[in-house]
């Protein structure tokens, strides 16, 4: 099966998408960026004009947004969050 490395827009790994959560993202525009080939092209219907619709997704996509949760707190080691936080 096909996942997609869905990264935030530092770059940090987030999560492992499936085709069809990544083809949510990108058509809600969550997507910053995509880097590398298409990892995943998934064909729709025909619109009246009978062209055939088509979405090419690359097996990298910077998500937009806010940040995940708990991404900063478990950035760092626990004795260094206490250094930074005293």
């Amino acid at each position: 099966m096909v996942q997609i490395l869905g990264i935030d827009i530092a770059g940090h790994p987030v999560k492992w998408l499936t085709p069809q959560a990544a083809a949510a993202l990108v058509t809600t525009g969550r997507v910053a960026w995509q880097c590398g080939a298409p990892a995943v092209v998934l064909r729709g219907g025909l619109n009246r004009h009978g062209e055939r619709s088509m979405l090419a997704i690359s097996g990298i996509v910077g998500l937009d947004g806010r940040r995940p949760k708990g991404w900063l707190r478990n950035a760092l080691p626990a004795h260094e969050r206490i250094a930074l936080s005293s």
